[in-house]
């Protein structure tokens, strides 16, 4: 389970690197982030040889996101094979601007 939370005030930002695994499916459905609490001011996905890493087949891949605190409250984003239920996230990102 890869589970995240930050809090952020309005107005200002965080920088998060969250872990995916594409080639089995799994990746951040950031729909879910409610732009009235929080906006992605930036999205990147960066391989492993990038960051310093070695590069591997099917290997993970990170997802860098600025996001920008907007008003008091509490969003959410999940790991999860967009094909599948809601319910089988294998990871959570929470984040409550306050």
């Amino acid at each position: 389970m890869h589970d995240s939370a930050v809090t952020i005030a309005p107005g200002e930002t965080a920088t998060l690197e969250l872990k995916e695994l594409g080639s089995a499916g799994y990746l951040w459905s950031l729909d879910t982030l409610d732009p009235a609490v929080v906006r992605i001011v930036t999205r990147t996905n960066r391989r492993a040889d990038e960051i310093g890493g070695e590069r591997a087949i099917g290997g993970t891949t990170t997802l860098a996101l600025v996001l920008e605190g907007v008003a008091p409250g509490t969003a959410m984003a999940t790991l999860r094979r967009p094909w599948l239920a809601d319910g089988d996230a294998a990871g959570t990102l929470v984040v409550t601007c306050a």
